[in-house]
């Protein structure tokens, strides 16, 4: 079995004024083993310099092979840059993920998979939480 992975996109968006005018943008991918997206370049106009276009998305995943929960987030970081390794000066914003009633550690290994809070971080100090509840068949029953 072989397993396609995408490496990159470029896409030209075109001036409907003017034809012969387009912005090109470009996305790099990187993956974990288990086929997750683990870093995304976002590279904004390749064609010209703007300043604030660029990003680096970082994540990690969970990964409990026991229950085959391979694919939910630990935390996710966004930097207005495409240096690598991105310094911390440059994060934007940050979103912690906690599952299964663990709402104080985001590193506890999910055994159901269901998110109980979301915690985003607009800047370095002060954060916004959303809180779920489930059903016994992990349908959301409440959102807070």
């Amino acid at each position: 079995m072989y397993t396609v992975f995408l490496n990159e996109v470029e896409e030209k968006t075109f001036d409907q004024d003017n034809p012969d005018t387009y912005k090109t943008s470009l996305m790099e991918y990187e993956y974990d083993d288990y086929g997750n997206v683990i870093t995304e370049y976002i590279y904004g106009d390749t064609t010209a310099t703007i300043p604030g276009d660029d990003a680096i998305i970082e994540r990690e995943f969970h990964h409990n092979t026991t229950a085959n929960i391979l694919s939910k987030p630990k935390w996710e970081k966004i930097y207005a840059t495409t240096n690598t390794p991105p310094a911390e000066a440059n994060l934007k914003s940050k979103t912690y993920y906690y599952y299964d009633g663990n709402n104080t550690s985001n590193s506890a290994t999910p055994t159901k998979g269901n998110l109980t809070r979301l915690q985003i971080y607009e800047n370095s100090s002060s954060s916004i939480s959303s809180y779920f509840t489930y059903d016994s068949y992990g349908n959301i029953e409440t959102e807070t």
